[in-house]
């Protein structure tokens, strides 16, 4: 399992997007991924301010409707993680959704980021395509 990041459904939905190409061609690999409701609404938000509502509303429908996307809630004990980490690491430049993620891929055992996000890497997973 492979957990999806905002970058990588941001690149997959904007033809414009520098990672357009890198990120379909390795979705063409059928890779079975997870992301948590944080991403999801940040991604539905960038979407929405960046493409459309349109687009948006795709992404949510694909989302719900995939196979290969299993959606995990952060919850309260991974909000909880996420805001120690948030708070410990005060010299990066971090997101709480990131935090949030980190907390959750510890949680599930993902060693992978579908992302285009260095952040990831920062936090010792392995960044791919």
């Amino acid at each position: 399992m492979i957990f999806a990041d905002t970058g990588a459904f941001v690149a997959l939905l904007r033809e414009k997007d520098e990672n357009y190409l890198a990120a379909k061609e390795f979705l063409a690999s059928r890779p079975v991924l997870v992301t948590t409701d944080y991403v999801v609404d940040e991604t539905v938000t960038l979407l929405l301010t960046r493409v459309g509502r349109k687009a948006a509303i795709r992404f949510l429908d694909a989302i719900q409707q995939s196979r290969f996307v299993r959606l995990d809630m952060v919850g309260p004990a991974g909000f909880r993680e996420a805001a120690d980490l948030f708070r410990a690491h005060n010299d990066k430049t971090w997101s709480f959704t990131d935090c949030a993620s980190f907390a959750v891929m510890k949680r599930l055992g993902v060693a992978q980021a579908f992302t285009f996000d260095r952040h990831f890497s920062q936090m010792g997973f392995t960044c791919v395509p």
